[in-house]
């Protein structure tokens, strides 16, 4: 997939500073106000998202129909979406009100939920789903309004005037003073959202929110920016496309099944060889340790789980390694390079191995959490699994590799 180097400060570039005089807290309000008078629609959106975990940015784009509705407990509107993705694959999703139905543009198989009996999942995977918020959601969020404008952690600033696709448009930032719990490993550094709105009729074009965090050591930076290409509020003509009907007749509808994670490796079960690459580019088999006592982390960097979990295989390496114990870490999601993995391992003093492209290798583990534990003993079969990470597992691990040793 190709990957955009998107630079949000671009739109800075063509702001000309010429309304001073305008209060951003008004222009927030109208636009709250706009939001808030529409009802149905459609509209073209294109997203851009940074991830804390990633260096590049990731481009999508939507095409949507929506309706709102009143009283659901669900969502605030009925919709049906299609997301492009930057390889040219599609992804529709759906919910009328009464059903959910989710398929991609490459499969001729979706899945259709029943709202009385899925409500519950259906909440579940509501993360998943991306809109362009302001015209969908009964609250119009994020547009800021009535308390939230008169927050005293919170600043106004109207940045200036720009253009969008055409549209003129005021340029707000609203920069929140973080509050953070100190005993939390990650820390806001900052917290900054920028709305772009029409000067013609209060339409927000665009929104954007950048976050500067700092956790267990390494600054991180996420930002997020939707914008409008194409739109058409209070417009009910393309409203029959929220309804399975409207689909296209090759697909075929699979009731919803529950996905249930399936067990850990039992005790006893020989382990699965795997070959991994190493942070130095050196394959690494799991038949390379035959003969010692081996505990594989399945980890990765944004984890925080696993992060809290490093104290301890740092200690248990010091421990025990001259003793015969080998630990590897299994990364099935970071990129050596692109995630800088070894400047972030060396950080955090991790002296053990962690190899990496291990996708394969945690489904082979039926890995479905993390980090997610398996103890090898001398023969080459698990003697230990454990996923999740507390401190109540320390003691219990400790021992249990002192018994195979």
């Amino acid at each position: 997939m190709n990957k955009l180097k998107f630079i949000p400060q671009i739109i800075a570039a063509f702001t000309l500073f010429s309304c001073a005089e305008t209060d951003p807290k008004e222009i927030l309000q109208n636009s709250f106000q706009k939001c808030q008078s529409i009802q149905a629609g459609t509209y073209e959106m294109v997203e851009y998202v940074k991830f804390m975990s990633q260096s590049d940015t990731n481009k999508f784009e939507y095409d949507c129909v929506f309706k709102k509705l009143k009283d659901d407990s669900l969502y605030s509107s009925a919709f049906h979406y299609t997301k492009s993705f930057e390889n040219g694959n599609t992804w529709d999703v759906m919910y009328t009100g009464n059903e959910f139905v989710s398929y991609f543009g490459d499969k001729d198989t979706g899945i259709i939920m029943n709202k009385q009996q899925w409500a519950e999942d259906i909440i579940k995977f509501r993360h998943n789903h991306t809109f362009y918020e302001p015209f969908t959601e009964r609250n119009s969020y994020p547009i800021p309004h009535d308390s939230i404008l008169k927050n005293p952690r919170k600043t106004f600033q109207l940045v200036g005037e720009t253009v969008i696709n055409g549209r003129e448009c005021y340029q707000i930032r609203v920069t929140t003073k973080p509050e953070n719990d100190t005993t939390d490993s990650f820390q806001f550094l900052r917290i900054e959202q920028d709305f772009w709105i029409s000067k013609k009729d209060f339409i927000p074009l665009a929104y954007a929110d950048a976050i500067d965090g700092e956790m267990d050591g390494d600054t991180m930076y996420q930002y997020n920016r939707k914008e409008l290409l194409n739109y058409s509020i209070n417009d009910s003509s393309k409203i029959k496309a929220i309804s399975p009907a409207a689909l296209p007749s090759h697909v075929y509808l699979k009731d919803y099944q529950p996905y249930k994670s399936p067990p850990l490796l039992a005790n006893n079960t020989p382990a699965p060889n795997f070959t991994l690459i190493s942070i130095d580019g050196d394959s690494i088999s799991l038949d390379d340790y035959k003969g010692k006592v081996v505990l594989l982390d399945f980890f990765y960097k944004s984890c925080h789980p696993c992060m809290k979990a490093l104290p301890l295989l740092n200690d248990l390496h010091h421990k025990y390694a001259e003793k015969g114990l080998v630990i590897l870490g299994i990364n099935p999601f970071d990129d050596i390079k692109n995630d800088d993995m070894r400047n972030f391992l060396t950080k955090r003093e991790v002296k053990h191995l962690s190899l990496f492209g291990a996708n394969k290798v945690a489904a082979q583990y039926n890995v479905s959490a993390y980090p997610t534990f398996y103890l090898i003993d001398k023969t080459g079969k698990i003697t230990y699994q454990q996923s999740g990470y507390g401190q109540v597992i320390d003691q219990e691990l400790e021992d249990t590799i002192k018994e195979r040793l």
